[in-house]
């Protein structure tokens, strides 16, 4: 029991959400009034509640709607079906309709906007025009002719224009991402250091969005392990002004004080946000 409270907690920190609900159930199945893991499923019960509304939100910032997007229509009614799963108490299926409605909305295309119609321009329609009236003999005066003007000498040459001097070359502008590059990437470094430490505070500090008890359980689980290490490889940094994303391959291997060695490889993102002059990790997602 106290290896699937375990496992659990630590695929949910770090983004298995998918695999923690596995291991709960199979948890739960052998004693369903376990206090922790029914805290851990309610707890994922939130957490895709929240995961469904970020969803929505997103799809409707890029213009997605229900009369536009046949996914946007299907994810508010997996939405629906969740809420009602969760209400009537049937958490699992609940949280897996949470999810599917997230996922469908992250599906949504970006909505077209109908751009004004340009007016036809004025159409010209045949009118008479005013017929010109010649001149009266009276009006008619002779054009007196030419006088001739002496001849006027040609203004001199002007001066030869001065040549300006070189410009005086300057050092370039420093790049603004290469700055954010670098300390996301110092980021994920102190990130990977915390966990070699065994420093659930440490992660916190990078992660500040876990809350009290997650770190908690963060250092229980730490308590188990001899030792721990995470690598971040082929990584793919985007930033997105004050946000950013970090596809990667994550390498973690372990062993506990009981000699269990092993190690896995998740495809994972982490999503940044500027922080002063640094940047925190917001969350990790697992592929």
């Amino acid at each position: 029991m106290n290896a699937a409270r375990v496992t659990a907690r630590q695929q949910i920190v770090v983004g298995q959400r998918q695999r923690a609900l596995d291991t709960l159930i199979g948890g739960l199945a052998l004693d369903e009034k376990d206090p922790e893991l029914n805290g851990l499923v309610n707890e994922l019960t939130g957490v895709a509640r929240r995961t469904a509304t970020e969803a929505r939100a997103a799809a409707v910032v890029r213009g997605a709607s229900p009369r536009s997007s046949a996914a946007f229509r299907e994810g508010q009614a997996r939405e629906r079906e969740a809420n009602d799963l969760l209400r009537a108490g049937d958490r699992v299926p609940g949280i897996r309709a949470a999810w599917a409605a997230a996922a469908l909305y992250n599906k949504a295309p970006e909505g077209t906007r109908q751009n004004a119609s340009a007016a036809p321009p004025p159409s010209s329609r045949p009118g008479s025009q005013p017929g010109l009236t010649p001149p009266s003999p009276e009006s008619v005066k002779p054009v007196p002719a030419p006088v001739d003007k002496p001849a006027i000498a040609a203004p001199p040459p002007p001066p030869s224009p001065t040549p300006e001097p070189p410009p005086v070359p300057r050092d370039p502008a420093p790049d603004p991402r290469a700055a954010d590059l670098s300390a996301i990437r110092e980021t994920l470094r102190r990130y990977t250091q915390a966990y070699q430490s065994l420093d659930g505070a440490a992660v916190g500090k990078m992660m500040p969005s876990l809350t009290a008890e997650q770190l908690r359980g963060l250092d229980r689980d730490f308590s188990n392990y001899r030792s721990y290490t995470v690598a971040i490889r082929d990584e793919r940094i985007a930033v997105d002004g004050p946000t950013a994303t970090v596809t990667c391959q994550v390498v973690r291997s372990f062993e506990t004080k009981n000699g269990v060695a092993g190690s896995n490889t998740v495809q994972s993102i982490f999503h940044l946000r500027r922080s002063g002059s640094g940047w925190t990790i917001e969350r990790v997602q697992s592929r």
